[in-house]
């Protein structure tokens, strides 16, 4: 329980409570459940959806799902993004990359990811209304969630402190495996336990779960070459850009 607790606190802004001392074991078997913290931010989009669906336009519910989704992890993973693409763009040696993600203020080039990222976010939820949204409202932050197990898993630390560290430090292969049985479990249960059929079959889970993976080891490697590793705002950017890249393939399979 203290590790699904210790993801929550990590990747959303929910109040959890935790009592005792942390351990650096604690951080890293929180991991494994990465996924779960992420379902979590997707059932409260899908609550939010069958809030405001009924009373307003699809693009009016398409923007305040965004703006739901942003919120509730208190937009620190676009911070990440945008700090990590201001440290490329800046051309600095490794060292001089690294001071800049530590800076509290924001580029343009940051700024421009930010909007970028979320002008597809938008148009991509917005897509999703043309299908059956409730499925992948559910599904998209778990894989963005997943990628950033998949991330601290392959990746090593660019710093020899900070949770980003902590969490490369103390994930082995008994996190990874766990957290991706989760997501697999998370996808066939919304069609089989759920008896929804809008989910994805057990095949095409497969092969999304497949591709967020492929897309984030390039990832891991893109950073790695600029920061020598990885840090806390890489993690950000690579569960922002999975999650825009998982909702851009399910646009692509129902075609657009």
């Amino acid at each position: 329980m203290k590790g699904f607790l210790l993801a929550l606190q990590f990747l959303t802004i929910l109040p959890v409570r935790l009592s005792g001392s942390i351990s650096g074991r604690d951080v890293g078997r929180s991991t494994a459940f990465f996924p779960l913290a992420g379902l979590i931010k997707g059932g409260l989009l899908v609550l939010a959806y069958a809030a405001f669906d009924p009373f307003l336009p699809s693009a009016i519910t398409a923007a305040l799902l965004l703006i739901v989704s942003v919120l509730i992890n208190g937009g620190f993973h676009l911070d990440g993004l945008a700090d990590t693409f201001d440290a490329i763009a800046s051309g600095k040696p490794r060292q001089g990359k690294l001071d800049i993600m530590k800076d509290s203020t924001t580029g343009p080039i940051g700024v421009t990811a930010i909007v970028l990222v979320l002008l597809l976010k938008y148009l991509l939820i917005l897509d999703l209304f043309s299908i059956s949204p409730i499925p992948y409202l559910l599904l998209f932050p778990v894989i963005g969630a997943w990628s950033i197990m998949a991330a601290i898993f392959h990746g090593r630390s660019a710093r020899k402190e900070g949770l980003g560290y902590l969490l490369i430090k103390e994930t082995g292969g008994a996190q990874f495996v766990c957290s991706a049985v989760i997501v697999m479990v998370i996808f066939v249960s919304g069609r089989y336990l759920l008896n929804y059929l809008a989910f994805p079959s057990i095949p095409l889970s497969a092969l999304f779960v497949t591709a967020v993976y492929l897309f984030t080891l390039p990832l891991i490697k893109f950073f790695g070459r600029h920061f020598s590793g990885l840090t806390g705002d890489n993690l950000g950017a690579i569960c922002e850009l999975n999650e825009v890249f998982f909702l851009l393939i399910i646009a692509v399979v129902h075609g657009g």
